[in-house]
């Protein structure tokens, strides 16, 4: 990623200096960036912790820090037991 850009780059091609910008989907964005810019795109408000099938889950409300990001709003449901992701639906 640079800035709101995603990139890609394949070792084996034969300009490497033509790279451009990939234009992902909102839903490859949001998993490739998932792990990397919640903490720094997005600012987490808990809401309340709900049983999701056999698990605990804390679920949170993340509101977007700037207007460049994929979403406004996520609601992020998070396992209790170790703090995996385990849902998140923009709203």
């Amino acid at each position: 990623m640079l800035g709101d850009d995603m990139w890609i780059y394949l070792p084996d091609t034969s300009r490497p200096s033509a790279s451009r910008p990939w234009n992902a989907s909102p839903a490859t964005h949001r998993m490739a960036m998932l792990p990397h810019q919640l903490p720094t795109d997005y600012t987490p408000v808990y809401v309340r912790t709900e049983k999701t099938g056999t698990d605990d889950c804390y679920v949170l409300n993340l509101t977007a820090r700037r207007k460049g990001a994929t979403y406004q709003r996520i609601l992020l449901l998070v396992r209790v037991q170790d703090d995996r992701p385990v849902k998140a639906d923009s709203i």
